[in-house]
């Protein structure tokens, strides 16, 4: 089934399937069609989005002052304000979430803006990211991708940066 591209009024539609073995066997369900509207988080690049066990939607995102959260709790069509989870400098941001719901943020950091200063920040939060707290593991990095475990132990995946410190050596790590 395919969508109208406008909504139809009214905004029902009746969608019938037919068997094609046999076409006395048919099944009919009605589809309330509703329009998209994108919601506006501001200001951001290199987005990472994570869906809890409740259907809960959270996004990470680069910005000027950081790597900037949002969340909704009703699948979309709203979110709150975004916050800055983890301070600038930070960059390409990969977000998960465990079995309990914890919220957990790796992005990478240079501080000295330096080639092969590329550090990991991973952010965490408990309480539904409200708040964050942040653990740096100096590992030169160039470029890392986050995996959590329903149990929350984390997996980070990642590339290191070869002697001039801009490109990766071509050797992924992985880090539990």
């Amino acid at each position: 089934y395919t969508a109208p591209s406008t909504v139809p009024s009214p905004p029902a539609v009746m969608l019938t399937a037919t068997s094609v073995a046999d076409a006395t066997k048919s099944a009919s369900v009605t589809i309330t069609v509703t329009a998209v509207t994108p919601v506006n988080l501001g200001a951001g690049s290199f987005p990472s989005a994570a869906v809890d066990s409740n259907g809960t939607i959270d996004v990470a995102s680069f910005s000027e002052t950081g790597v900037a959260f949002a969340q909704s709790r009703n699948q979309g069509t709203t979110f709150n304000t975004p916050i800055v989870a983890v301070p600038a400098p930070a960059f390409e941001p990969s977000i998960a979430v465990d079995g309990q719901g914890d919220i957990f943020i790796s992005t990478g950091n240079n501080p000295t803006n330096g080639l092969g200063g590329n550090n990991v920040v991973v952010a965490h939060s408990t309480d539904g990211g409200n708040t964050f707290t942040s653990v740096t593991a100096e590992q030169n990095t160039y470029e890392s991708r986050l995996l959590v475990q329903p149990s929350g132990v984390l997996d980070l995946a990642y590339t290191n940066s070869d002697d001039n410190g801009e490109d990766p050596d071509n050797a992924l790590h992985e880090a539990r």
